[in-house]
């Protein structure tokens, strides 16, 4: 997930758009919108935490050519059932 989030950062899509496109619009088409895809009070989160590496990446699209982003997402650790399972900072 966090390549593909990678590529359409790469060809601009804006962040804000692209959380809504893994998160809230894909429980949206599965009609789970009232339970999944949103952080709201009083409610369990399973959340995956990412972060934005800078640098020269290698991205390559499903024709095997290449594009250079000067971004990317890595998975830095996770929320399950509200304890942390990651690297300490």
């Amino acid at each position: 997930m966090a390549t593909t989030m990678s590529k359409f950062l790469c060809l601009g899509m804006p962040l804000p758009q692209l959380i809504r496109a893994v998160t809230a619009e894909p429980a949206r088409a599965m009609r789970l919108d009232g339970r999944f895809g949103r952080l709201l009070p009083q409610r369990q989160a399973d959340i995956t935490l990412l972060r934005v590496e800078r640098g020269s990446f290698e991205l390559m699209d499903v024709k095997g050519q290449a594009r250079t982003s000067r971004e990317r997402f890595a998975a830095a650790g996770v929320l399950k059932r509200g304890v942390y399972h990651g690297r300490r900072a």
